[in-house]
């Protein structure tokens, strides 16, 4: 692992309950972890511990759909048109809400993960856009079902005169819907659409149904603190669009239904917001793929035999080494998900396993004098009981290469 200090963050003076509780949080929500950074510069702008409070229960509470929860909630939507909507490819098409044809929206993104797992049959069966679905069902007279996709559904509002639109035009035909993820308060709305309908999860008002009398009262109160922050914010999009409270991200963007405070920027604001609701890719790196390029240097090894010797808090971890929070939640991450270290609340340890493994590999991994393992991985197979590491081979690779 690289350790390329942020200067920010690294060199700035922190109260060491906070700071353990911010790594914490980190490592507890896998997701957050290569967006420290973000996180932290939102917690600079709390003015006291309550605003702070209310941002980790969010951020415990917030729904992020990485490739593996997408992968997930696509498979069970795939199955539900199969087996409970009961349709085929024969006289069956999935089309996107959008009418862009040149720039990926969320929804497009949605049909591009879909085509990754269904059948080849159904892959023929995909229309990336309107225009497209217009033109095909004016000559297409075999296609009596169709069924339109998106990755969110906020007031549903926009859904439904997208529906009512689509029949108006061409009545003859079955509709479906499918999304991955719908706030609770836009059932009634669904349900007037007058079709089957399908949503992965079904979200709630991250404050408002979490929360009631004084604390609830609170709760807004110390929000709309929070957002009088953002200077240049609409009101229709004060708590989210139309007051959703959306705690929901899709790995290629963010609805404007979620709280502002995730997403929305300044104009002349220098804070980089956790989430982007644009489509731009972010430039987030993937926690995996920063991860798990690096094998373990010679700072690792003097970190790891710190914790061996000292059960150490992440304060006096940050204190010792002069690391950012980002390369701390970074090397935790790394050796925790190896199954070498452990943290109980804010305490680091090595592992059972973790000391066996630092013992038997000392030398064999450590030692950089000896440069055919600079240029060395070591690959590990877990136990699908213990999830336990255990070292399978040393593959000897070029620099710069990976398997």
């Amino acid at each position: 692992m690289k350790y390329e200090l942020d200067n920010r963050n690294a060199d700035k003076e922190y109260n060491q309950k906070e700071f353990n509780r911010f790594i914490k949080e980190e490592l507890e929500s896998t997701w957050l972890c290569p967006r420290g950074r973000y996180l932290k510069e939102l917690l600079d702008i709390c003015d006291n511990e309550k605003q702070k409070d209310l941002i980790f229960f969010l951020i415990r509470n917030f729904n992020f759909y990485d490739s593996i929860k997408i992968e997930e909630a696509i498979q069970t939507i795939y199955k539900h048109i199969q087996d409970e909507f009961k349709l085929s490819p024969q006289n069956t098409v999935i089309s996107t809400v959008s009418k862009d044809t040149f720039d990926m929206d969320s929804s497009q993104s949605f049909l591009a993960d879909l085509r990754n797992i269904i059948d080849a049959d159904w892959k023929k069966r995909l229309i990336t856009n309107i225009d497209i679905f217009k033109e095909l069902l004016y000559k297409d007279t075999t296609i009596n079902n169709i069924i339109f996709i998106d990755d969110f559904v906020g007031t549903g509002e926009k859904i439904y005169k997208f529906i009512k639109g689509i029949k108006d035009i061409f009545p003859k035909h079955n509709y479906y819907f499918c999304t991955i993820a719908a706030m609770q308060q836009s059932k009634n709305i669904l349900n007037s659409m007058d079709i089957p309908y399908f949503s992965y999860q079904w979200l709630g008002k991250g404050i408002s149904d979490s929360f009631t009398g004084k604390q609830l009262t609170e709760a807004i109160a110390i929000m709309s603190e929070l957002e009088i922050k953002l200077n240049d914010l609409k009101k229709i999009y004060n708590f989210g669009y139309k007051k959703s409270e959306t705690l929901y991200s899709y790995e290629y963007n963010t609805p404007n239904n979620t709280f502002p405070i995730f997403w929305f920027r300044n104009n002349n604001e220098t804070r980089t917001p956790i989430f982007t609701n644009r489509l731009t890719k972010s430039k987030i790196t993937s926690i995996k793929e920063k991860i798990y390029k690096d094998y373990p240097n010679s700072k690792d090894k003097e970190i790891l035999d710190t914790i061996a010797k000292n059960h150490t808090t992440f304060f006096e971890f940050r204190e010792k080494f002069k690391l950012s929070p980002e390369n701390i939640v970074e090397f935790i991450s790394k050796y925790k998900n190896m199954g070498i270290i452990k943290f109980n609340n804010d305490i680091l340890s090595l592992t059972d396993e973790g000391k066996k493994w630092l013992l038997k590999n000392r030398h064999s991994i450590y030692n950089r004098k000896l440069s055919i393992i600079d240029k060395a991985i070591v690959n590990f197979s877990r136990d699908s009981d213990d999830y336990s590491l255990k070292p399978s081979k040393l593959s000897i690779l070029k620099e710069g290469k990976g398997n």
